[in-house]
């Protein structure tokens, strides 16, 4: 997977701050075509000597909720280790036939009137875009909340590395 660099070091937090909400905004009416991979970009952009900010976009058709927080959290890992000069240890993830087990535990009658009780009231449902080209779609304008962005340690400064 490529990554794309950038520096804004030059730049207020005013300015990185308007940056962002540009770049974020073109990053999703840019999208992703199916018949083309990746299926996922990786951002890592430089506010300052010692924070960068992580831009990682992709299909929701690769990574279901389950995956996300996994990939998230050895990410997370990566960096410190990585930042830090040692090596990266991380634990084996529980396997996903766990995840699988503990669906076919689940009171089904139970989650049905919870979602039946919760979409109470609903009288249209959601239109799917699944037809429309990617990017054409007018996007929410979504601020990243705080504890979905995390500042990464300067890895850079101590590891020159390109992947």
């Amino acid at each position: 997977m490529p990554v794309e660099w950038q520096d804004w070091r030059e730049l207020n937090p005013d300015e990185q701050q308007k940056r962002l909400e540009a770049f974020l905004e073109a990053d999703r009416r840019r999208g992703f075509d199916l018949s083309e991979a990746p299926l996922m970009r990786l951002s890592l952009i430089r506010l300052d000597e010692t924070t960068y900010r992580v831009v990682w976009s992709y299909h929701h058709l690769l990574l279901d909720g389950w995956s996300v927080a996994i990939v998230s959290e050895e990410l997370a890992v990566w960096s410190k280790a990585f930042g830090e000069g040692r090596a990266l240890d991380l634990p084996n993830p529980r396997p996903f036939r766990d995840y699988v087990a503990w669906l076919r535990e689940k009171d089904w009658g139970e989650a049905e009137a919870f979602w039946q009780q919760k979409l109470d009231g609903f009288t249209v449902a959601t239109p799917l875009s699944i037809d429309a080209a990617p990017g054409s779609l007018p996007s929410p304008k979504v601020k990243p909340k705080r504890r979905s962005t995390n500042s990464l340690p300067d890895p850079a400064r101590r590891r020159k590395r390109v992947y």
